[in-house]
C-alpha cells in the first residue's frame, strides 16, 4: 500500500501557535534534501491549533521532513480523508466586526453576554465593554472567535 504513487495526508501535532514556524523549517529541510523527503504539501488548517496536514506517499517521508524539529511532537496515527479536508479547509464567511458593534459572546467565562466593541487590535483580538457591565465598564480583551454580531 505505501509507495503506490497515491497521495496521504498524514495529521501532523505541534506545539499550539508554533504550526506556521514548523511548517516553514519542515520546508526548508524539504527542499535542502535534494528529492529524498518526498512531501508534496503541508497545510495550516484554519482553526485547529497545534496541528498541520501534510500530503505524502509514506509515513516514513513525513517523520523524515519533522523529525527533530522543536515544537515537534507527533504524527498521529490513520490518515486523513481528502473530503475530511475539504471541510477543514473551507471557512464559513468571516463577519466583520467595527468599534461601535453590538456582540454577543458566543464563549468563555462571559458567554451569552451582550457587550459593544470599542476597539480592534491586531490579529484577532477585539476590546469590549460589557453591556451589562457597572456605570464604569473595565475593557475586556476578547478573541474575535468568541463574537458574533447581536
Amino acid at each position: 500500500m505505501e509507495g503506490d504513487g497515491k497521495s496521504r495526508f498524514f495529521l501532523v501535532k505541534t506545539v499550539g501557535g508554533e504550526e506556521e514556524s514548523v511548517a516553514r523549517i519542515t520546508e526548508l529541510r524539504i527542499k535542502s534534501s535534494e528529492g529524498k523527503i518526498k512531501v508534496k504539501s503541508i497545510i495550516i488548517p484554519p482553526g485547529m491549533k497545534g496541528t498541520l496536514i501534510v500530503e505524502a506517499e509514506r509515513y516514513s517521508d513525513v517523520f523524515n521532513a519533522f523529525e527533530g524539529i522543536k515544537n515537534f511532537k507527533r504524527i498521529l496515527p490513520g490518515l486523513v480523508q481528502l473530503n475530511e479536508i475539504k471541510n477543514i479547509v473551507t471557512q464559513e464567511k468571516v463577519e466583520e466586526l467595527n468599534v461601535g458593534d453590538i456582540v454577543e459572546i458566543i464563549a468563555g467565562p462571559f458567554k451569552g453576554m451582550k457587550a459593544k466593541v470599542v476597539n480592534i487590535r491586531e490579529k484577532d483580538e477585539v476590546v469590549i465593554h460589557l453591556s451589562d457591565a457597572s456605570a464604569s465598564p473595565i475593557p475586556i480583551v476578547i478573541s474575535k472567535d468568541y463574537l458574533r454580531k447581536a
